[in-house]
């Protein structure tokens, strides 16, 4: 099972991904990873990722891949430039999920661990990619070798591949058999020429394992083939374990689109009345033969409509964020026609006439938020959205969807140029795709400022949006750098669920733990930050940290200084909580999780905890506030 790389670590590997390698520029030789979810529990999947990197880095072949994951089409131009690679590549595309066990199941050699009572299983999906050339002749190959063994047992000289060619067994893949058979029997089948041409692109294809099943070949194509690992999958979890990926493309809904005949209904008006579970009403209202009776029951069924379509408006409202308007929605049916109203206050308004901020948010509205069937598990993908609203739109929207990925247990994925999608408050939410010297390009999911490799990380963030640190941090707010991610995502949950707005943390990557890596850090963070103020553990790290940086402009505050009680983050948790929570385990991605669904869980935290995390970060602001 290939493992999720860029700061993932063993107390990290319970995910959803996308792994990717030789696919345009990204991951060449040495495959890069991009992190879906941090968890695969159902209610923890509503979760926003930007995807952000200079121009020409790679953004748009990361959601190109992701959906390439869903779909399993790969094109030519998914091959590798050879001047980067020196050699022809093969692109792989794999989306990973694991449990953070070591046994697992993998979809690509179909190799199952044992399972037991207490030890979860992991997962690999492998979706294979289609080979590069497509034509006519090589599906026909295909199709003829498979029915041939389907037909003849798998006759052949090896014993476990006539095995697994039968029709009981629709684990077995074209190819393994070709691998196993000889020549001759290709050539018997085929004839030399077709033979010669099948093997030479099966050679294309051996490292996408398996091929198309015999039995799901030989079937209908729109058949679904349910496998006894997805249907248990989907039992202990809850939800699919291969996700529907939606990419976002945006439909243009004109005025035209408003009205339509009865008789003849256009997509956007089907979809309101499928919305609002109108359609079969409508029918038997306008199935009604006498006019005079068919007009009466129309206009009584307008009013119910209306009523089920306000809820339609006050989500679109609650999306739109704008208190200074209040648009609102109405169906009206007349005997020869069908036409959707929309209108602010009193006044009707003409959509093609509006704003073009505000008809983004509508097509984006009744295309994707009421357009689309979506599932716990499903993937959005949403390519540079929203570049025509004004600043605060953007945050809108990046906040609702935010509430939205929670209400449906979804993820949306952005690509983007704003750094008003990025918030301090979820850096984790942040991948960087970055060119690397070989003029390859890689994902990178850590977001510390410190770093031994890079000591200011956030300067990917700033460099890939070309912004400057001002922009994202707020400079009316004490900023606090804290020791680790897991410090910053704990401090800055309770920081949410308080409502304490007035403060930023950001988080380096340790404070050091020798002399010279001290002084390093010292130094960054002084050429970061005029005056800087570290919050660190209240161990012998922290106190060796605020010695180093006695004599310089670094305060150091350890968190036994606010209470002698404190000595590390998760001390300020009572031994239950750290229990339920698991809050001991210093993997990120579960401080990350708790971070992300805090608000949900605030009855579950006991006062005394919220108390502890207030007590200090009230001290952090009152101590920056002296300096």
């Amino acid at each position: 099972m290939a493992l999720v790389t860029n700061s993932t670590t063993s107390k990290n590997n319970n995910y959803r991904a996308v792994t990717i390698k030789n696919f345009r520029n990204l991951g060449l030789n040495h495959e890069t990873s991009i992190v879906i979810n941090r968890s695969i529990e159902r209610e923890q999947l509503g979760n926003v990722v930007i995807i952000v990197g200079q121009n020409n880095s790679g953004k748009s072949n990361v959601l190109d891949a992701i959906e390439v994951a869903s779909t399993g089409k790969r094109e030519e131009r998914d091959i590798p430039d050879r001047s980067l690679s020196g050699a022809d590549l093969i692109p792989t595309v794999k989306f990973d999920i694991c449990d953070g066990k070591n046994n697992y199941l993998d979809y690509r050699d179909s190799v199952q661990a044992e399972r037991s009572e207490d030890a979860a299983m992991s997962f690999a999906v492998r979706f294979n990619i289609e080979p590069v050339m497509e034509d006519e002749h090589y599906h026909e190959l295909i199709d003829k070798v498979l029915e041939y063994f389907v037909l003849n047992g798998g006759e052949g000289r090896s014993e476990k591949a006539k095995s697994l060619s039968s029709k009981k067994d629709p684990s077995s893949s074209l190819s393994f058999i070709i691998s196993v058979y000889n020549g001759e029997l290709f050539v018997s089948i085929l004839g030399k020429e077709d033979a010669d041409y099948l093997y030479k692109r099966m050679g294309e294809i051996m490292t996408f394992l398996p091929t198309e099943p015999i039995v799901k070949r030989l079937t209908s194509k729109k058949q679904k083939v349910i496998t006894p690992e997805e249907s248990s999958f989907e039992e202990e979890y809850g939800y699919k374990l291969v996700p529907n990926i939606i990419r976002y493309r945006e439909v243009v809904i004109r005025n035209e689109d408003l009205v339509c005949d009865p008789s003849d209904r256009n997509k956007f008006i089907k979809r309101i009345l499928k919305f609002i579970i109108a359609t079969k009403e409508v029918d038997a209202a306008y199935g009604i033969e006498d006019p005079d009776e068919r007009l009466r029951v129309l206009k009584d069924l307008e009013s119910v409509l209306n009523k089920r379509l306000s809820t339609v408006a006050d989500e679109f409202n609650h999306l739109k964020m704008d208190d200074r308007f209040s648009y609102h929605f109405e169906l009206c049916l007349e005997l020869d026609r069908i036409e959707f109203s929309l209108k602010m206050g009193t006044i009707d308004l003409v959509l093609d006439k509006q704003s073009t901020g505000f008809r983004w948010f509508f097509n984006f509205f009744f295309n994707l938020i009421i357009g689309k069937p979506l599932n716990d598990g499903d993937i959005v993908i949403l390519d540079e959205p929203a570049t025509n609203l004004h600043v605060s739109g953007q945050m809108e929207l990046k906040r609702f969807l935010q509430r939205y990925s929670k209400k449906l247990n979804i993820t949306f994925i952005i690509s983007t140029h704003s750094p008003f999608f990025i918030d301090c408050d979820y850096l984790d939410e942040v991948r960087v795709v970055r060119r690397i010297a070989d003029g390859s390009s890689v994902i990178e999911d850590k977001f510390s400022v410190i770093d031994p490799t890079n000591p200011d990380q956030m300067d990917n963030i700033l460099r890939s949006l070309t912004i400057g640190r001002n922009v994202l941090i707020n400079s009316n707010n004490p900023c606090i750098y804290v020791e680790g991610i897991t410090d910053y995502n704990y401090l800055v949950a309770f920081k949410l669920l308080l409502g304490i707005s007035d403060i930023t943390f950001i988080p380096i990557n340790g404070v050091g733990s020798n002399e010279e890596e001290r002084q390093t850090i010292i130094r960054k963070l002084l050429n970061i930050d005029r005056r800087p103020v570290l919050l660190a553990d209240g161990d012998r790290n922290g106190y060796a940290m605020r010695r180093s940086a006695s004599k310089t402009g670094l305060k150091v505050v350890t968190l036994s200084d606010i209470d002698t009680k404190f000595r590390t983050i998760e001390s300020l948790f009572t031994i239950s909580e750290q229990i339920k929570f698991d809050i001991r385990n210093k993997g990120w991605n579960n401080s990350s999780n708790f971070k992300h669904n805090i608000l949900e869980n605030s009855d579950m935290i006991s006062d005394s905890t919220k108390e502890n995390f207030k007590k200090v970060i009230m001290y952090m602001i009152r101590n920056h506030e002296k300096r």
